[in-house]
């Protein structure tokens, strides 16, 4: 720790903002896992703003996981005959091919009137979308996870069955009112041979919570919500998160301010905490075998770590320097994971310190 004087001495002569209260930042992403294997969308009060999207939401398997990318096909008319389906319901529902996925080829889905579909048996049937539950529990599709009430006297019907214009299975929500009976709400979920699963979406007038997306279930580590209308592609991974850097406490001078590096990956070598100025620019570290990996800070000076457990305290003690009040300190975290990539690196996203007397 004997440099960080003079990293903070350098970065008082550079520091521009007026003094503030102590606080901190997060900026840049992290490298070295396999990315998030679920990704959702939470919508409270009224806020769905995926009613007639188009296109929708296709996840397209790879053999491993999806990638997903707005390029769902067109709504389907169903024209046989509607399933009846009670309140808060799930039934199991042959598929007419196999179907590989994440758990394995299938060859029956468990559908749920609430809007989502498990992959594997379970007859949970739950009206109120959570985010913990959506990771802990088993691996599903939901395309509208709300309090759906096929049975309403309002009207609405679900069907599953065959398109003969594509060969898709499609499971439809048409019409399908909310507890107890609002509105009118109509989706589809598409399956095909290959793995591809859709989510396409007529008009909905969901006025309570809700939840879309895709979770492995199993406790997965929570990627954080996204705004699905407005994705333009992405892939998912298999679950290992990528290395990062949290905040814990404020830089107040006189005190000691604790990030924490998390998601060491097993095996990992040695780590070390960067300080000093961000640069303008992220470095990417690509062309040296590690894709996806950016050099944020650059550093003035470096604490090591140990990397025996999954997660390592970085301590930085604040000098007893009335004059380093508003000076702005960035750090990274840099592990030697053999398992990340090619270059054996993994790289955590930024943190950027406001340092002060309060």
């Amino acid at each position: 720790m004997r440099h960080l004087p003079s990293v903070l001495a350098i970065a008082a002569l550079a520091a521009s903002a007026p003094a503030q209260l102590a606080s901190y930042s997060q900026f840049g992403s992290g490298c070295g896992g396999t990315g998030a294997s679920s990704y959702y969308e939470l919508f409270n009060g009224g806020n769905f703003d995926l009613s007639n999207l188009t296109p929708g939401i296709l996840h397209l398997w790879n053999g491993t996981t999806y990638a997903v990318v707005p390029a769902a096909g067109p709504m389907y008319m169903p024209t046989g005959t509607p399933i009846t389906f009670g309140d808060d319901q799930v039934q199991t529902i042959s598929l007419p091919f196999p179907v590989p996925t994440t758990v394995g080829t299938i060859n029956s889905i468990d559908v749920c009137s609430n809007g989502y579909i498990w992959l594997q048996t379970n007859p949970t049937a739950d009206y109120t979308p959570s985010v913990g539950e959506f990771l802990s529990q088993g691996p599903r599709f939901c395309a509208a996870w709300h309090d759906l009430n096929p049975s309403s006297s309002g009207g609405g019907a679900m069907y599953a069955e065959t398109d003969p214009a594509t060969g898709k299975f499609v499971v439809c929500w048409e019409n399908v009112p909310e507890y107890p009976a609002t509105g009118a709400n109509t989706l589809q979920v598409a399956f095909d041979p290959s793995g591809n699963v859709e989510f396409r979406y007529g008009n909905c007038t969901f006025a309570g919570t809700g939840l879309v997306g895709y979770s492995p279930g199993n406790n997965g580590a929570d990627p954080g919500p996204m705004d699905i209308s407005a994705i333009t592609g992405f892939s998912l991974g298999t679950g290992i998160p990528h290395l990062a850097l949290v905040p814990v406490t404020r830089p107040v001078i006189g005190q000691t301010a604790i990030s924490q590096t998390r998601y060491i990956r097993p095996g990992s070598l040695s780590g070390v905490a960067r300080y000093g100025v961000r640069a303008p620019s992220p470095i990417s570290l690509a062309g040296i075998g590690a894709p996806g990996c950016d050099l944020l800070v650059p550093g003035l000076a470096g604490v090591p770590f140990a990397t025996a457990g999954t997660a390592a305290n970085n301590p930085l003690p604040i000098p007893q320097i009335p004059g380093i009040a508003g000076v702005v300190l960035d750090m990274q975290s840099i592990v030697l994971s053999p398992a990340a990539n090619a270059l054996g690196v993994a790289l955590s996203n930024g943190v950027s310190y406001t340092i002060n007397v309060n």
